[in-house]
């Protein structure tokens, strides 16, 4: 959106005199909004909480197709070209999970599903279920958390 924003405001500057002492950077397009490829590092996440093992960062993002996703973990493998990665995912329900799925499943090592109460959201158990079936046949591990998250034959701790 910030590159289609960037030639609207450049051919202003080309054809109208108003515009033509723009400075772009006073618009802040530079900014990313909250949860698009959001790092918080080991350093921020201490600010936040005394665990004793940290992860190297935590990124949020609210890629939610199967472009995005894809530009999302390219980006993320770009940052951290040595890391396993691990995801946490929710989705709505109205969202391509088998598609999205597909792609997660190949650039991520583990995906974990836990319940989240919310009208728009895929319940924990449809979720846990489609990205499982993506998974299939990738070094993929899903693993579902938390009451109405059944984890196939063998539930995880939590689960009921």
């Amino acid at each position: 959106n910030n590159s289609v924003v960037e030639l609207c405001l450049e051919t202003l500057k080309t054809h109208d005199p108003f515009f033509k002492d723009l400075q772009q950077d006073a618009l802040m397009l530079d900014s990313t909004p909250p949860c698009r490829c959001e790092v918080w590092t080991t350093d921020q996440l201490r600010k936040v909480t005394d665990l004793p093992a940290l992860p190297h960062a935590i990124i949020f993002d609210v890629a939610h197709n199967p472009d995005a996703v894809l530009n999302f973990l390219q980006r993320v493998k770009k940052m951290y070209p040595d890391k396993r990665l691990a995801g946490l995912v929710g989705m709505s329900a109205d969202k391509d999970t088998s598609s999205v799925g597909s792609i997660i499943a190949s650039t991520i090592h583990s995906l974990h599903v836990v319940p989240v109460q919310h009208m728009r959201l895929m319940k924990c158990q449809d979720l846990y279920e489609s990205l499982s079936k993506a998974a299939q046949g990738t070094q993929c591990t899903v693993k579902a958390y938390g009451e109405g998250c059944a984890a196939g034959p063998e539930e995880i701790a939590g689960c009921k």
